[in-house]
């Protein structure tokens, strides 16, 4: 049977269905005798613990309940357990077998059943199943589960302290299994038991985060500024505090360089969960002790937080760092020290050497750079990479970077060198006393420039005796400070033409780029300042016609050449062209419209003149003629034609003309049939259509003496197809053969039918009915006299 079950009318027919799925079945591990119900977990196991260490607040677990009978015939079981509600709840209920819309019990026999919710009450569970039709589950399809119970763990167990209960089948006389007659058997429970201990939980310990760790690089204050007397905060934290500990309080020393950072009043802060006092008079040491007022604590638990004064700061190259460091940690639970306490994460603050000279940064000018929306493809333009805030002291001889181009919109016309380095020659004569290279790589320019060494230096503190690029004064270095390194040329490619165009909007970002000193050492920089390019859209789209059909945008063709949603017979198309010229609407131009069928023929040819808003349109109906109509069926198309100041321009829109469905194939599950037997049959079909239609489907069976015996439909919607690319369906149907049925072959018949609102035009009202979406198909089958 094929599985493309997308609507379900009933439960009857579903439970039908999903009979025909292999479903791997649920095994017990434990075995009793027949007439017992049983839970077991994943394990098998009946009796559960868990132990804090393994399990928390929130925790859950799934028990399967099982039943083993010796009865021939169940028609419904049912079972009532009692548990502690104090600590355990019940999240979800649901049936085992397939789709959890019926048991395996009743799975495994074929059983449809009537399915109920369960009710969930606290500290119960009642569920049930009962027969409905089919096959009676029994022994042979026992032992068998029948649901899935899902609870959840409340709270958590006192120190020492360890909750049981027990799940309770026998107390409640609601838990039996009744046989086809009504005979109850009761008494079938086995109860299973549930404990929660408390145990030791891991241990915590005390911490930082980043950015303090890892040491020793920690916090960084970097050597761009003056740090001294700049104040910071540390938080200071409990790090992996597990849920069954209790926090009572908590001690400990925070030691750190006093050369380097020194507490700054308020010196030590204590979360809103704590209060606590410190003690900092011992130098390069803060004591702390802080009691937990909440007690409901647990993961990384924010103690305290201290905050430091930076005191001293080298120059640069120099680096100084103060540690971080925790010891002497005491940390109580309300009821005992937590000992075996986890190793402390432990931080530093690094302060860099203060470095009057600023970093130089790369700047793409000028940064915005914009085109239209006057026509603007092949325009050329350029822009200037230049080194920015350079002072001599850092010794610049050369750089390389990359400067990004989207290539769908610009193509790379050239790079040249800019006139800064060549400025500074190292004894070497022009042209030869730099080095400058490009590459386009497809989306961006590679660039190098470099200086070259004095050729003759006697050694290597000499390579570059003369000045080097950068200026003198700071803070902007405007006595030589920047100069344009390279220039890197662009043409436009690509630019939006219509009535309502598109802005292209393109970054130009340098990125991977190195500035190296005399010895090759790396230069720190700034961010680089990168450039947007805008080519705004263009609306002179000269002259213009569109033509398209009723149906709305993208299905009505709508746009040059474009497509339109399919047609069915006899359906009145209206064809629209939009004249214009420059995106301003063209009045009283008279447009021909030639329609022309599957093998170019033309069917007519009209005229009509555009209005006020430039539209014209005129209409006919999809043709029908008597003899083979679907002959016709295929390619259709729609050229409008329009004279512009003397010069002709068209536009063509197509559709497919076709049967809103087309049945391809039914298909039964066998040929031989018995009277009270179900006919399973799949209906293939297909649809051009791209848009949503409302549609119905009827199969119906007709015996050898044409009695209609069994009928089912359904209702659906269909849509979604590419152009000119049927999308293919598929819809399952099951009708039950009556004991009146007459015996011989017989004739499943299927048709198709569309939701339609009856207008003939726009302008009628809508009269909604069903019409017929396309012929009937039909399959044969044989119901014998049985």
């Amino acid at each position: 049977m094929k599985g493309k079950l997308n609507k379900i009318l009933t439960s009857l027919i579903a439970a039908m269905l999903l009979t025909g799925i292999v479903f791997a079945f649920d095994v017990p591990v434990q075995s009793h005798p027949g007439n017992n119900m049983w839970m077991e977990d994943a394990s098998g196991s009946s009796n559960i613990y868990y132990e804090t260490t393994n399990a928390t607040i929130g925790t859950t677990f799934t028990l399967t309940m099982f039943l083993n009978t010796n009865l021939a015939k169940v028609g419904s079981w049912q079972f009532q357990m009692y548990f502690d509600s104090s600590w355990l709840t019940v999240t979800s209920c649901i049936y085992s077998g397939t789709g959890n819309s019926k048991s395996q019990f009743f799975e495994k026999a074929g059983t449809t059943n009537i399915g109920v919710s369960p009710t969930i009450g606290a500290g119960s569970l009642l569920f049930a199943e009962s027969y409905l039709a089919g096959t009676y589950a029994g022994s042979a399809n026992s032992p068998s589960s029948l649901c899935y119970m899902t609870f959840q763990i409340t709270a958590i167990p006192a120190k020492g302290q360890t909750l049981t209960t027990e799940f309770d089948l026998t107390t409640s006389p609601d838990t039996y299994i009744q046989d086809d007659v009504g005979t109850k058997t009761t008494g079938i429970g086995i109860n299973a038991t549930i404990g929660f201990k408390w145990t030791t939980p891991p241990s915590p310990g005390m911490g930082v985060k980043t950015p303090y760790t890892p040491f020793p690089t920690g916090k960084i204050f970097y050597n761009d500024t003056n740090h001294i007397g700049e104040t910071f905060d540390v938080p200071l934290y409990i790090l992996g505090l597990d849920p069954a500990w209790i926090l009572a309080n908590v001690s400990f020393n925070l030691n750190f360089d006093n050369t380097l950072i020194v507490p700054f009043a308020p010196k030590v802060t204590f979360d809103s969960a704590f209060t606590g006092y410190f003690d900092d008079t011992t130098a390069g040491t803060i004591y702390i002790f802080a009691t937990n007022t909440s007690l409901a604590a647990s993961g990384d638990v924010l103690v305290a937080t201290a905050k430091f004064q930076i005191l001293n700061q080298g120059i640069y190259p120099s680096t100084l760092t103060s540690y971080l460091d925790f010891d002497n940690t005491t940390i109580f639970d309300i009821d005992m020290e937590i000992t075996g306490l986890q190793n402390p994460v432990n931080g530093g603050v690094t302060v860099q050497g203060y470095l009057a000279a600023p970093f130089p940064y790369l700047a793409v000018e000028p940064s915005t750079i914009d085109f239209g929306p006057a026509p603007a493809l092949g325009q050329t333009f350029c822009v200037d990479i230049k080194v920015k805030r350079l002072s001599w002291y850092w010794h610049l001889v050369g750089l390389d970077f990359r400067l990004s181009y989207d290539p769908t919109y610009l193509a790379y016309v050239s790079a040249t060198e800019g006139p800064y380095f060549p400025l500074y020659p190292q004894f070497v004569p022009p042209p030869q006393n730099t080095v400058f290279v490009a590459f386009d790589m497809g989306n961006n320019v590679a660039i190098l420039d470099l200086i070259l060494p004095d050729p003759n230096a006697p050694d290597p503190s000499s390579l570059y005796p003369n000045p080097l690029p950068g200026g003198y004064t700071p803070p902007d270095y405007t006595d030589g400070g920047e100069g344009v390194v390279a220039t890197v040329c662009f043409r436009v490619i690509k630019q939006d033409v219509a009535c309502t165009p598109q802005n292209y909007t393109i970054g130009m970002d340098i990125y991977d780029s190195l500035l190296v000193d005399w010895q090759d050492v790396h230069i720190t920089t700034e961010p680089p300042q990168n450039a947007v390019v805008t080519i705004y859209g263009s609306f002179e789209t000269g002259r213009y016609i569109d033509v398209f059909t009723e149906y709305v945008a993208p299905y009505g063709g709508q746009g040059l050449f474009m497509p339109s949603d399919m047609f069915f017979p006899q359906k009145l198309v209206c064809v629209t062209a939009y004249v214009a010229y420059n995106c301003w609407p063209l009045q009283n131009k008279l447009v021909t419209f030639t329609v022309l069928d599957n093998q170019g023929a033309v069917w007519t040819q009209m005229t009509a003149p555009t209005n006020t808003t430039g539209y014209a349109v005129v209409c006919f109906r999809m043709p029908w003629p008597c003899d083979n109509p679907e002959s016709l069926f295929g390619i259709w198309s729609v050229r409008a034609d329009v004279d512009v100041a003397c010069i002709g321009i068209y536009d063509i829109v197509t559709w497919h003309y076709d049967y809103l469905i087309n049945i391809v194939k039914v298909t039964t599950d066998k040929y031989y049939y018995n009277h009270q037997e179900y006919v399973c049959v799949n209906v293939e079909f297909t649809s051009h259509a791209q848009q949503t239609y409302h549609v119905g489907m009827y199969v119906t069976i007709m015996d050898n003496l044409s009695y209609p015996i069994a009928t089912q439909g359904i209702e659906f919607d269909i849509g979604g197809a590419q152009y000119c690319t049927p999308k293919e369906y598929s819809r399952d149907f099951c009708l039950l053969i009556p004991k009146f049925a007459s015996a011989g072959p017989a004739t499943v018949v299927a048709t198709s039918r569309l939701y339609w609102d009856g207008r003939y035009s726009a302008e009628d009202p809508p009269v909604p009915q069903w019409i017929a979406a396309g012929p009937q198909a039909t399959a044969a089958i044989y119901i014998l006299p049985a």
